[in-house]
């Protein structure tokens, strides 16, 4: 967007190395703001981020994924796939007119991969979302390098 992330509560870990260059914002300019995205992190608290998600998704309408030890929550309809989309509007271009191809590890990550002519994930990935890429590659530079010499 227009400002860098926004840290709402640090809590005693800090913020997730994922998140860079935060910035503290009290709760009251929460309800003043857009938010596009709330991620949650609670490092080595997997059950109380599926309870948190649970309580949200029995309370609130939001798309809730997982990422990488991240609870994300954000406004329904919108996801990896749907940014695509907006993007590709916003250039007044159409899917098969671009090439698409897509890096990405987690859940999060899969409406997008669903768009890509090819999808890259890692080894690092969870086996069931591995699956669903046309890739498992070592690095971002292994996919680059494949895509590059006519490989994939």
């Amino acid at each position: 967007m227009d400002r860098p992330d926004r840290l709402l509560w640090r809590g005693i870990d800090g913020a997730h190395p994922f998140i860079p260059h935060v910035q503290e914002v009290p709760l009251t300019d929460v309800r003043m703001s857009k938010v596009v995205l709330l991620a949650l992190w609670a490092p080595g608290k997997q059950a109380l981020l599926e309870e948190i998600a649970q309580w949200a998704q029995n309370n609130y309408h939001l798309e809730i994924s997982f990422n990488s030890g991240l609870l994300d929550m954000m406004p329904p309809g919108n996801d990896k796939g749907v940014g695509i989309g907006k993007l590709l509007a916003h250039l007044n271009l159409t899917r098969d007119q671009v090439e698409l191809y897509t890096f990405g590890d987690s859940y999060n990550d899969l409406p997008m991969h669903m768009l890509a002519d090819a999808s890259f994930s890692f080894p690092w990935a969870p086996n069931d979302m591995q699956s669903q890429v046309t890739h498992v590659i070592d690095d971002v530079p292994a996919g680059l390098q494949a895509l590059l010499s006519g490989k994939v």
